[in-house]
């Protein structure tokens, strides 16, 4: 999945749109969505879901490249727990 800021500089590109119209479409502050856009804020979660809400970018691609925990799962086996000393 592309991230965020991407896929929102794309809409806005697309609909021909400069940050001032996409801000008050969005309903936020101009200076947010050129910090979005640039990848220089992230967006916390109301504002992903005004975002996902109004032009269908989904929330997901604004959260953290290093946020996947998918690699920390790892089967506990005897003597491997850091409390097992």
């Amino acid at each position: 999945m592309r991230l965020g800021p991407q896929q929102l500089k794309d809409w806005i590109q697309r609909r021909d749109f400069n940050n001032e119209e996409t801000a008050r479409y969005l309903g936020i502050d101009p200076s947010v969505v050129t910090k979005l856009a640039n990848g220089t804020r992230h967006a916390g979660l109301k504002i992903a879901l005004i975002i996902e809400r109004k032009t269908g970018i989904p929330v997901e691609s604004w959260a953290a490249p290093d946020t996947d925990t998918s690699d920390d799962l790892v089967t506990a086996e005897p003597g491997n727990s850091l409390t097992d000393k």
